[in-house]
């Protein structure tokens, strides 16, 4: 379902900032390690700390030294 939503509906590369952020959330959650890149991407995209910090408290607890490095990247 996870190739599906993020290849097939391109969920992964879409940037409707709501959508992106929900989704990217979602990912977080299942651990999928594959949406990291697109997450740092995203991250470097957008400015709206709304949509942004709850994928960096995901990223952080995902694995807490990479979170750290992509916020940090992204100040």
């Amino acid at each position: 379902m996870y190739s599906l939503l993020s290849k097939d509906l391109g969920l992964n590369t879409g940037y409707n900032v709501e959508v992106a952020s929900l989704w990217f959330g979602l990912c977080l959650q299942l651990k999928q390690m594959d949406s990291v890149e697109h997450i740092k991407e995203f991250l470097g995209l957008h400015g709206r700390m709304k949509y942004l910090k709850p994928l960096y408290r995901g990223l952080i607890k995902l694995d807490k030294s990479n979170g750290h490095e992509i916020f940090k990247g992204h100040r």
